[in-house]
């Protein structure tokens, strides 16, 4: 009997991965997960950055529409000056005004530190009030004011009362002829 032939070994055929892609199927997961890692990140990022921005954009409108009213609302230094011949006597003052966050007001009458103002003809004066008592603290801003005077000349004693948006006034100030 005759042995069966011994097969033939094959010719070496090209590897079906070679030694490259084992090296680059190596360096690709830790790829992808470094990836992941800070994609997860930057998206978190995008969405912030997302919302903030539709929040901007609600100010902006908002503040389109009230751009309207920013004049009327600026606070200005209540200035009161006496161009007539008598002498006025300023006994209360009220005023409201914002702080930049919140509408404040001022009401002299509250304030035990309040003094009669007393201008004579010709002169002008920035009202204002320093006081250890909460509340009296005032630097004179205003919006809007209210006011009771007097007007004393030799003959007469006139009494006013007056309320009024804090504008319009030639060179900002409240005068009285």
């Amino acid at each position: 009997m005759s042995k069966p032939p011994t097969p033939k070994p094959r010719p070496a055929g090209p590897k079906k991965f070679g030694t490259s892609t084992w090296i680059a199927a190596a360096f690709l997961l830790p790829a992808l997960a470094t990836a992941g890692y800070f994609g997860r990140n930057w998206n978190a990022t995008r969405l912030i950055l997302a919302r903030e921005d539709s929040e901007h954009q609600e100010r902006l409108n908002r503040n389109a529409v009230l751009s309207k009213v920013y004049d009327v609302l600026q606070n200005k230094k209540l200035q009161v000056c006496n161009k007539s011949q008598d002498t006025l006597k300023i006994q209360w003052v009220a005023a409201a005004y914002h702080d930049g966050k919140n509408l404040r007001v001022f009401d002299s009458g509250r304030c035990s530190a309040w003094q009669e103002v007393t201008l004579a003809s010709g002169d002008n004066r920035v009202l204002t009030l320093t006081s250890a008592q909460e509340g009296c603290n005032w630097n004179g801003a205003v919006v809007y004011f209210a006011m009771r005077f007097s007007r004393e000349s030799e003959e007469v004693i006139r009494h006013y009362n007056y309320v009024a948006h804090y504008s319009g006034f030639d060179r900002d100030c409240y005068t009285q002829e």
